[in-house]
């Protein structure tokens, strides 16, 4: 599984461990997302190193977000034909 297929993550802690439920998109093209998905299930984890694992999802989740956010801002400012130019103005002297 690839962070970036990552959807959904969900933890469940009891008296005798965890439980760690991933679900990921099927994706075999970078470039388009599938809209199948996969349920990865870990039980029997010790409840300290599942919630640190949960964090780690958490956070690559939250990363990815922006990052489609990103491109997808990109991709719709390409396709409006708009120019960004970055740059210091020239000195009239």
């Amino acid at each position: 599984m690839r962070w970036q297929d990552l959807k959904e993550a969900h933890i469940s802690v009891g008296i005798f461990g965890a439980t760690l439920r991933l679900v990921a998109e099927q994706s075999t093209d970078l470039a388009s997302p599938s809209r199948e998905s996969r349920t990865l299930v870990h039980t029997g984890l010790r409840p300290d190193e599942a919630r640190a694992v949960y964090r780690i999802c958490q956070a690559q989740d939250q990363a990815w977000r922006e990052k489609r956010r990103v491109r997808e801002m990109e991709e719709l400012r390409a396709r409006s034909g708009g120019v960004h130019i970055v740059g210091t103005p020239a000195l009239a002297g």
